[in-house]
């Protein structure tokens, strides 16, 4: 009973701690500002609750829309129907209009994106305490509940927040699977694997990865496979609804490619090109800008049907040639890694009263001289940086736990381009930097090593954090 007490103590900690900043936070930041991603979720979720359907548009007809996942929406729509039985009237925020006092609805959306944000320092505890000594889970799980670039996106309407929650119960669910097997842990996955595609449709190829973790596990290629295949056919089942309304407009079966949304490969291919050519130099910012807003500007059908008839080939093949070259790729691609999962760890500036935020500030303040915070930055620079030793040193014993890390680090060199992307892993980079800072400081103090790692990860899987709270802790050289 004590245990079971202490156990609860720590999970209300964890949970009260992390919605206690998020809500402080809500108090100062994006207080009369929203990103222009921002007004399209609110405007979507507006015509939800009112009943106009799943359309951006602010007047008649309201046009069917397919380029943005609709999770995110659907989320706020829900927070948003709350507000309107209670009386308060959503109301559709245009694209100049920065008073965000005025819209009830907007400021409950961010009281609740902070308790999503407590569940989800919650849920990325009880992955922890999968592999870890408990009191090691909850200390790392107790300091990420203010870890600022993560909490501070509970202020405003982007989906982030529910994108993180989803991905950190896809792992958790994922991970008790394969410790113990139980079947209602593969339908979570599943559940919280589609909640995650119909957020950002970037995981959708994580099924192939957790084969592979399934095959290490079990040795067993039959049951891996029919594992594999069952969560992802319970996924398909759980997006089917979205993908009969996007088939229902455009009758077409490679909408499957990119789940329904009108953002197609094709789509992401020929602007990902154009963002090649600027970064090369061939051709001038503006001029891509003027593409990317042509192809913005395209009807649902258009998109949808120049992905599918070779528009966007044509229109690439169109474009001034860039030739191969390795080393830029490479440059590119470990930018994009360093950026997304390293350099943003720990500090985040927020500017002008919260009307924007940069989750690299320390080159920022580089460039400007300004030294003192310069150097407070590098704090979190250099804690993220500790991430890659503690990987060598602890991610063989810790790799139940890692699927969807495992899945967004390569993933990173493609899609980190905005470093916010990465979010949804920086709590397992925040457990690597922790690690390496306690074997730096027990090393450099000369104590005796005390391991971290539950010795009954791999032995009775599913009771392993029970069996660690009542054992004593063990030496690496005992285990």
């Amino acid at each position: 009973m004590g245990y079971l007490m202490h156990d609860h103590l720590q999970c209300w900690s964890i949970f009260a701690a992390a919605l206690i900043i998020r809500l402080t936070l809500n108090a100062f930041y994006f207080q009369d500002y929203t990103q222009s991603d921002g007004v399209d979720y609110h405007n979507i979720a507006v015509n939800i609750a009112q009943g106009h359907g799943y359309s951006k548009d602010t007047s008649e007809p309201h046009r069917p829309f397919f380029f943005r996942e609709p999770a995110y929406p659907l989320f706020l729509a829900g927070v948003y129907a709350l507000v309107d039985f209670a009386g308060f009237t959503p109301a559709y925020l245009l694209a100049a209009e920065y008073d965000l006092t005025a819209h009830p609805e907007i400021y409950w959306a961010r009281i609740a994106q902070c308790v999503l944000g407590a569940f989800t320092c919650l849920i990325l505890y009880l992955t922890l305490r999968l592999v870890l000594q408990p009191r090691v889970a909850f200390v790392i799980a107790l300091l990420f509940t203010a870890y600022l670039p993560l909490a501070v996106y509970t202020t405003m309407l982007m989906r982030e927040t529910l994108q993180t929650f989803a991905v950190v119960c896809t792992n958790y669910f994922f991970a008790k699977f394969l410790l113990a097997r139980r079947m209602i842990n593969l339908v979570l996955f599943a559940l919280t694997w589609a909640l995650s595609n119909m957020t950002l449709q970037v995981t959708v190829l994580i099924g192939i990865l957790s084969l592979v973790f399934l095959l290490y596990r079990t040795r067993s290629l039959r049951s891996s496979f029919a594992y594999t295949a069952l969560a992802t056919a319970l996924m398909f089942v759980a997006i089917s609804p979205w993908l009969m309304r996007s088939y229902a407009f455009y009758p077409d079966v490679r909408i499957v490619q990119s789940l329904g949304m009108s953002i197609t490969p094709q789509a992401a291919q020929y602007s990902g090109y154009l963002g090649k050519l600027h970064e090369r130099g061939v051709l001038p910012a503006d001029s891509v800008t003027t593409l990317w807003r042509k192809w913005y500007a395209l009807s649902e059908w258009e998109k949808f049907d120049w992905s599918f008839s070779g528009r966007f080939d044509s229109l690439r093949a169109e474009l001034p040639e860039v030739s191969f070259n390795l080393r830029n790729d490479i440059a590119h691609g470990l930018d994009y890694f360093r950026r997304g999962w390293i350099e943003s760890l720990w500090f985040a500036d927020v500017q002008g009263g919260g009307s924007r935020m940069n989750l690299r500030p320390h080159s920022k303040y580089l460039r400007a001289g300004e030294y003192v915070l310069f150097g407070l930055s590098l704090a979190g620079f250099i804690f993220g940086y500790l991430a890659i030793p503690g990987v060598f040193l602890y991610a063989r014993r810790l790799w139940p736990i890692l699927l969807t890390f495992t899945y967004f680090v390569p993933l990173s060199v493609f899609i980190a381009n905005e470093t916010r992307r990465m979010l949804p892993i920086h709590g397992y980079i925040f457990m690597f930097s922790y690690l390496a800072c306690w074997e730096i400081y027990q090393r450099f103090t000369r104590r005796k090593i005390v391991a971290i790692i539950d010795g009954a990860t791999m032995g009775e899987a599913g009771q392993n954090a029970e069996v660690a709270s009542h054992s004593p802790t063990t030496s690496s050289a005992q285990k």
